[in-house]
């Protein structure tokens, strides 16, 4: 009885939210713009057949309570400026993508940080994971193309994971979930996270929390109010000037400027909508009657990729980047996080490092790291006193001459030998 009755609430809530072609008045958005201190752009033409395509449902829902797992500790100090798409030249965030004529924009921001996530803990940027949205829309709970919840979507996430695109291409309409691909092979290819936390409680939301949990987790799903202002967005950085409230959206938020006080922000409308798909928003719009990230913001705590992978890190001194004077220590260590190991073949791994002249240390010699090769079974384990090789000590066979040296740790994926970088991490040091 109770689940019926839970269903013909979300089924009432779905009716009121079916993308709708809305008119938007320009000139006075324009007017509006001309009179304030927006620092933001209107496009000339609004195609008055295109959707606001919003999804986002009440926050208020029946399943689940708010989960809030002990949060990570945030650095010690925050970047003025930082942004996802360029972490040192790497970009963690996948391509934009457009929800069309479905109100699924929760399914695209949740997918969107599983794919991030999915980078980050494998530490394969500028990589086009592309993942099911419509595995969401059509098999997380109380979910459809009239509407759902960034909870339900990151609760199923969790306990289900999501599959590659091609399991269940997108269809911009409702569609059974027994439509997706064969379900041992969805299985064996979905894609999850380890937990999932709610950052604000819908009234509140600190910024420099928000930051944080952006720069230590990784790009976040957040939820707003949109106005009729923001469909004629073009460029800069957006605040309500004008129009009604026509419903929730949710978004991935991936970086913030100080300088500017505004948020970067990933949207479901294709890439011709906006900044090629993004838009930026002030940092007081979370304020505000826009309630942006107050309404709803998100942090995916870990990912947890397909059976059987090894997420390979290493660092040196404690960084993936370090700058250095010759003759001071550097401390490279490594390890190997089994995540979802259930079997299987044992691995091999090594570490080797590149010169400033092209020279490569592949015969890395020490009583820890013979040959630079080693293995790892079933149960895994994580290295611990075998993890930490030392250079530019007094020892001159282990001195580095000035110039950029990067160390790289790889892992043969599948028992052929080859090295192809499948599971592989770097980190390079300047010694100046």
């Amino acid at each position: 009885m109770r689940t019926l009755m839970l269903m013909m609430m979300a089924s009432v809530l779905f009716l009121t939210h079916t993308p709708t072609a809305l008119a938007v008045d320009l000139q006075r958005v324009k007017q509006a713009l001309s009179a304030s201190s927006a620092q933001w752009e209107a496009v000339d033409q609004i195609d008055p057949d295109n959707p606001m395509r919003l999804g986002l449902l009440s926050r208020e829902h029946p399943y689940p309570q708010k989960r809030r797992p002990s949060m990570p500790q945030f650095p010690f100090s925050l970047p003025g400026y930082f942004d996802w798409r360029d972490v040192s030249g790497k970009n963690f965030v996948t391509p934009v993508r457009d929800q069309g004529y479905c109100g699924s924009c929760w399914a695209f921001a949740s997918t969107a940080a599983l794919e991030a996530a999915t980078l980050i803990g494998l530490n394969t940027p500028n990589v086009d994971l592309d993942l099911s949205e419509q595995a969401l829309v059509s098999c997380a709970p109380y979910s459809s193309c009239d509407g759902g919840y960034i909870s339900l979507a990151s609760e199923h996430v969790m306990k289900q994971g999501i599959p590659v695109e091609t399991c269940y291409p997108y269809l911009q309409h409702n569609a059974p979930c027994g439509a997706m691909c064969d379900a041992s092979l969805a299985f064996t290819h979905a894609y999850g996270i380890r937990d999932w936390t709610e950052i604000s409680d819908g009234k509140v939301i600190n910024i420099d929390i928000l930051k944080s949990m952006l720069v230590t987790c990784g790009p976040l799903p957040v939820s707003f109010n949109v106005f009729e202002d923001f469909r004629a967005y073009k460029s800069g950085v957006y605040s309500y000037t004008y129009g009604k409230n026509e419903g929730g959206h949710a978004v991935l938020l991936v970086g913030y400027d100080d300088q500017l006080q505004c948020f970067m922000v990933k949207n479901s409308w294709g890439p011709s909508w906006g900044e090629n798909g993004y838009f930026r928003i002030a940092y007081d719009q979370t304020e505000n009657q826009v309630q942006f990230a107050t309404r709803g913001a998100f942090a995916y705590l870990g990912a947890a990729v397909p059976e059987n992978r090894l997420v390979p890190k290493i660092t040196a001194n404690g960084k993936e980047t370090l700058t250095i004077t010759p003759g001071q220590p550097i401390e490279i260590q490594v390890s190997l996080n089994p995540v979802n190991q259930k079997g299987g073949s044992e691995k091999d791994w090594w570490v080797w490092y590149e010169g400033p002249s092209g020279e490569l240390g592949f015969d890395i010699t020490h009583d820890q790291w013979t040959s630079g090769f080693h293995r790892i079974g079933y149960p895994p384990v994580y290295l611990n006193e075998y993890s930490i090789y030392t250079f530019n000590t007094t020892d001159p066979n282990t001195l580095l001459g000035p110039g950029e040296y990067t160390f790289h740790i790889d892992i043969d994926d599948n028992g052929d030998g080859i090295y192809d970088g499948t599971w592989q991490a770097t980190a390079t040091v300047a010694i100046r």
